[in-house]
């Protein structure tokens, strides 16, 4: 299995006020290099929802052609899970400062921690951590 694969298969991603779609793989002649865009929503009084912004920005994956597939599948499944929770809270006015790189890790280096073996391993690691996802997470 195509390793870049196992990662643009989770998009999009969206909950709440928040979306990341994929836009392109492989940029600049880069495998790792994806152009995904961060959609901010607003919610409007019939329900319905208004596109209230939109970045899109060229992120680099990191270096995956070593990773274990199915490491990395879990790891991608828990990050999908975690952004899916950050995206679920009821305050997301975080959503205006970030841009896609804020919220797309380094692949190879969330597969090489140590602890995380499961996709809700790998979420936790994700949101336990204030170097990773876990500073947007509202107290």
């Amino acid at each position: 299995m195509d390793l870049l694969q196992i990662i643009l298969d989770v998009f999009p991603i969206s909950a709440g006020p928040g979306s990341l779609e994929l836009v392109e793989s492989g940029g600049d002649g880069e495998p790792n290099r994806l152009t995904v865009r961060l959609i901010i929503w607003d919610r409007l009084p019939d329900g319905e929802r208004a596109i209230r912004d939109i970045k899109e920005q060229q992120v680099w994956v990191g270096d995956i052609e070593d990773a274990d597939p199915e490491r990395l599948t879990r790891a991608v499944a828990g990050w999908r899970m975690a952004l899916e929770q950050l995206f679920a809270q009821d305050d997301a006015t975080w959503l205006d400062v970030l841009t896609p790189h804020d919220l797309i890790p380094q692949f190879g280096e969330l597969v090489a921690l140590k602890r995380p073996r499961s996709a809700d391993d790998f979420a936790e690691a994700m949101l336990s951590s204030k170097q990773r996802l876990g500073r947007w997470l509202n107290p």
